[in-house]
This record gives structure tokens, C-alpha cells and sequence, in this order.
């Protein structure tokens, strides 16, 4: 393999040019304020993220989804002053980059190699569990400073997270904090992906488009999203003879773990075959849903939007605050998200998620 180009890190900034300003990567932190660590989303795209265009156009849609805009007035809370947006690109594979004038049509795509993991998950990470001397901070620090991250995930993006992740819980074992330690910090950090490539292991809303042509069993480390989709595959290749409970369109909502909670929807829009494409979420700067080929594509980016706001609330308000306070645990997350998604649940398809959720506990015994 070709060697690649480094990674890219920016920062959404409404006064640089294209609103994008690039970032050191190789000395990348999350930035302190007085009150500790501030508030931070720190955006993963798929494998076709290789250049800042990309990037700062996956930032924009975030951005959007939550609302989040410049202050009108002094002292004004949850603005973007109050909150960073942060992008990787992964950079491009001299030898096997696929876009050039003997095939035009074929899309540049990457990844971060193993040396960039490790040092994205030492940048984002070890100042957040021990100080510049190397000293492992108190739990209730570790506790408020891992609630400053959020994540945001299309596609590959997720695996790339997940990635880091590992090699940042690897990193905290190595110097001897606990399991349960680690588990209680990474259980402070939040994750929502659209169309994952597989479930990132911290608490997250991953939503799963049905008609998605390039994920098309549904993501990894996620068994009952899957076994739902297989079951949906044959009820419609079946002619409906098979699976009645499978039948029709809609949302379902569901945990798909103890810490992920899973949106499948059946149709994005009306006419699209193909609703792999993350833009099917952006909203405007007025929060609508862009475009007008809708179907339930606007409950669910509200959703996103929602779940999102949550988590990066959570981390404004432990700036403010003298204690710690958590953020919402996964079934909290779920009732929010089940109260947005409203009339467009299929009654049918959650009976059809608590026989398959219900089969799996059958199993494991």
C-alpha cells in the first residue's frame, strides 16, 4: 500500500474562509477553558472523506442538525462559541487513489492507518484521564471531562471511532485504571451515526436506513437490526406471504444494547432507491428538513438533531456546574427519540423487534 497523506483536522469557524480552519493535527487537543475541557463534536465521515471540502461539509450538516448558531446577544448560552466542531479527513492513498481521467467516475476513498489511530486516541483522550505530569486525574474529573465529547459518524466514520476508542480504553488499562473506571468515562462520551458501518461501543442513537445500497445487511456488532432487515428482505422478495409482522413502511426505535439505541427506517424519502447519502438528514438554518422529497426523513433528523443537543447540553451545563452531572442514559435517549418519532413507529415492526430482542435472551441462556 501507498503511503497516505496525513489526516486533515478542522474546526468549523464561521470567520475563515469557507468557514473551515484547519487545525495542527499532530498536536490536535480538545481545547480548555477555565472551567476544564469545552464542548466538543469531533465529526468522522466515510471512507470518501479525504479533504477538507468533505469534511467541513459533514461539520456544516452537524452543525445544523443541532441549531446551533452565533450569539445575538451577551452572555447568550449554547451558541457556537460555547461549542467546537471538529472534522477528520482521512487523506488519500497515493498508489490506489481511484478518481483520475482514465476513470472519472471511480470515488477517492481512505482511511486513518494504526499510527494515526494511536495518536488520535492519545490527542483526543489522555489529557482527558491524566494531567501534563502523567498523573491519573480523580474519577469525578475523568467523569466530567469524557462528557465534553460527542461523536458524529457516517458509514465508515463509525469503525474509525470505534477504532479509537478501543485504543484509548487500551491506553487508560496500561497505566492501571480500572475496567470499571474506563467504563464509567466511556459511558460519559456519546456517539450518533448515520447509515454505520458497525455499533461503536459507546452510549449512541445509530440510525439504519433500509434502503441503503451500500450497507445492505445492516451494521455490524448490531443482531437485532439485522435479524430485523433479513426478515424484511424476505417478507418483500417473499411476494408478503411470509412474516406478516415485517409488512409495511415506518420507523421502529429500539435498544440494540444495553448502550446503543437503533432507528430503522423504511423509507428516507419517496423516491429514492438508494438513501445511504448523509444529506438526507441536513436541515437548514431555520431547522427544516432540506429538500422536499421527505417521507419520514424529517422525524428522523429532528431525532438525530435531538439526541445530539442532549449531549453537547450535557457537557455546557458541567461547565457551569459545581458538580458533576451525567448525561441521559440510553433509555432515556430512547424515550426522547420514540416521543419525536411519534406516528411514524410501525406498531408492527416493534412487536417484531421484542420477538427477535426476546429470541436472543433465549439464546444466551
Amino acid at each position: 500500500m501507498g503511503q497516505l497523506e496525513h489526516y486533515f483536522t478542522c474546526k468549523r469557524n464561521l470567520n475563515e474562509e469557507n468557514h473551515c480552519e484547519e487545525l495542527d493535527s499532530d498536536n490536535f487537543r480538545i481545547a480548555k477553558t477555565e472551567n476544564g475541557f469545552r464542548t466538543t463534536v469531533i465529526c468522522f465521515g466515510g471512507n470518501g472523506t479525504v479533504d477538507p471540502y468533505d469534511i467541513n461539509h459533514l461539520i456544516k450538516i452537524v452543525q445544523g442538525l443541532v441549531g446551533v448558531k452565533e450569539s445575538k446577544f451577551k452572555n447568550q448560552i449554547a451558541t457556537i462559541e460555547d461549542v467546537d466542531f471538529i472534522g477528520i479527513a482521512y487523506g488519500k492513498d497515493k498508489d490506489q487513489m481511484t478518481g483520475n481521467s482514465k476513470n472519472p467516475e471511480k470515488i477517492e476513498t481512505s482511511s486513518l492507518t494504526g499510527v494515526e489511530t494511536a495518536e488520535l486516541a492519545l490527542n483526543i483522550f489522555a489529557p482527558l484521564y491524566m494531567d501534563e505530569m502523567g498523573k491519573i486525574l480523580p474519577k469525578e474529573q475523568m467523569l466530567r471531562n469524557f462528557n465534553q465529547i460527542t461523536f458524529f459518524s457516517h458509514c465508515w466514520g463509525a469503525a474509525e471511532i470505534e477504532k479509537i476508542i478501543l485504543q484509548a480504553r487500551q491506553n487508560m488499562r496500561a497505566i492501571g485504571i480500572s475496567e470499571k473506571v474506563i467504563d464509567d468515562a466511556f459511558g460519559q462520551v456519546f456517539s450518533v451515526s448515520y447509515a454505520p458501518w458497525q455499533c461503536v461501543s459507546c452510549p449512541g442513537l445509530q440510525v439504519i436506513p433500509e434502503k441503503d445500497l451500500t450497507i445492505t445487511n445492516g451494521p455490524g456488532w448490531s443482531k437485532i437490526s439485522c435479524d430485523f432487515l433479513n426478515k424484511r428482505f424476505m417478507h418483500r422478495n417473499s411476494g408478503g406471504h411470509i412474516f406478516e409482522e415485517y409488512k409495511g413502511e415506518g420507523t421502529v426505535a429500539f435498544k440494540e444494547n444495553e448502550k446503543t439505541v437503533s432507528v430503522i427506517v423504511s423509507n428516507m424519502t419517496q423516491n429514492l432507491l438508494d438513501e445511504h447519502d448523509v444529506d438526507l438528514v441536513k436541515r437548514d438554518t431555520k431547522w427544516r428538513i432540506d429538500g422536499e422529497d421527505i417521507m419520514y426523513r424529517d422525524d428522523v433528523s429532528k431525532a438525530m438533531g435531538v439526541a445530539l443537543s442532549y449531549s453537547i447540553a450535557s457537557g455546557i451545563q458541567n461547565q457551569r456546574s459545581s458538580t458533576f452531572i451525567p448525561k441521559l442514559t440510553p433509555d432515556e435517549i430512547l424515550q426522547k427519540v420514540q416521543s419525536i418519532l411519534g406516528v411514524t413507529q410501525n406498531d408492527k415492526f416493534a412487536d417484531a423487534i421484542k420477538i427477535i430482542q426476546a429470541e436472543n435472551i433465549g439464546r444466551e441462556r
